[in-house]
């Protein structure tokens, strides 16, 4: 899912995480020569062990042609990374008997049973979270499915609960549980359950079970720019050329979107949550019971729950990406190294996600070293 390229990979040697009493490592000159390979408008990175943020740094500016400098503590859109958000509070219903990795849509949403494809009726939350249930993808808005999105007068939960009878009536991409088919949707008829058996919309869940107790307190639903004046712009590519998405621009994201891929934060409040995965997969109590952590980042046929589980450089990790467009964020947890790598850009185009790649990798190998098998 990552490659490694250009020269800033390869130039950056191993070493091992600092001791807790060291100073936290700048990482700006990492990201200013990163910037200057894929002009990137800004650049941000995060790195974190299980306790603290060990290395930090930001390069370029928050908007394009303008003087104001990115900082580590700016807001960026984090896309599709609020995945593991939503994952995570599913995980604290898990955890309270409110629901299971096994509970059906019939069982969490009844009311939808009538109108859903027969298939569906079966669907696990775990298949949701997992991308095995064969929802349709609802990635690209010119695609059939869009077509049909009814619009909904009410609140947030509202349209989401519409939205999820009206993707749950389309006919599945592949018989749910024979293959990975990755689908926004999926996440969004996942958070209606929670809604469903707590009767609260998604957002107040998140905030009161995740983001206050994590201490999140920069995170909130939509663009930066929205909702912080001071905050980075995103940036569009149109006709070549990138072209900043002020606070007015029409485009925003829908609500049903929001479970799915429309939080943003800043990336030391982003760290907050890998450490609370990063020590329950090592077996430490926190938000979430380790063994409901541990079934989050166990592989089923291609990731965990909320999370992608696979192997970069040699190392066992959870990742995920997100970008809607205007901003690209990454984030890989390395359990054999303890500590996890968090990077974004203000810029949705090639070249952004080529920048944040490169510096992704090239901070793995530096604070835990490339354990690649050596080429035959």
């Amino acid at each position: 899912m990552i490659e490694a390229t250009g020269l800033l990979f390869l130039t950056l040697a191993a070493a091992k995480p600092p001791p807790p009493s060291a100073p936290v490592a700048d990482l700006s000159p990492v990201l200013a020569a990163a910037r200057r390979e894929h002009r990137v408008p800004g650049l941000v990175a995060v790195v974190t062990d299980r306790e603290r943020v060990i290395a930090e740094g930001a390069a370029g500016v928050r908007v394009i042609n303008r003087p104001a400098p990115m900082r580590v503590g700016d807001l960026v859109h984090i896309g599709s990374i609020t995945k593991p958000f939503t994952a995570t509070l599913l995980a604290t219903l898990v955890d309270q008997g409110r629901l299971r990795w096994e509970t059906t849509l019939a069982e969490a949403l009844p009311d939808l049973v009538p109108a859903m494809k027969p298939d569906y009726r079966s669907v696990s939350l775990a298949q949701l979270l997992s991308h095995e249930a064969g929802v349709q993808p609802f990635e690209d808005d010119g695609s059939p499915e869009f077509r049909g999105i009814p619009v909904v007068p009410g609140d947030a939960r509202a349209q989401r609960h519409r939205f999820a009878a009206y993707a749950l009536s389309l006919e599945p991409v592949s018989p749910p549980g024979t293959a990975f088919r990755y689908s926004n949707a999926g996440v969004t008829i996942a958070a209606a359950m929670a809604e469903g058996v707590t009767g609260r919309p998604w957002e107040e869940l998140l905030r009161e079970r995740v983001l206050v107790p994590l201490g999140a307190t920069t995170a909130g639903v939509g663009w930066p720019n929205v909702r912080d004046a001071q905050a980075p712009w995103g940036h569009m590519e149109k006709d070549g050329t990138l072209v900043p998405t002020p606070p007015d621009d029409p485009y925003k994201l829908p609500a049903w979107t929001a479970p799915a891929g429309d939080l943003s934060m800043s990336l030391p409040d982003l760290a907050r949550l890998a450490r609370l995965h990063l020590n329950g997969v090592d077996g430490k109590a926190g938000l979430v019971r380790p063994e409901t952590i541990r079934v989050m980042h166990t592989k089923r046929l291609r990731g965990g729950l909320g999370w992608g589980v696979s192997t970069l450089l040699g190392h066992d990790v959870s990742t995920f990406s997100g970008s809607a467009g205007t901003f690209i964020a990454m984030i890989a947890l390395v359990h054999d190294a303890d500590l996890a790598v968090m990077v974004a850009g203000n810029a949705g185009d090639a070249d952004a996600e080529a920048a944040v790649k490169d510096v992704l990798k090239a901070l793995i190998v530096r604070f835990a070293g490339d354990r690649s098998p050596s080429p035959q």
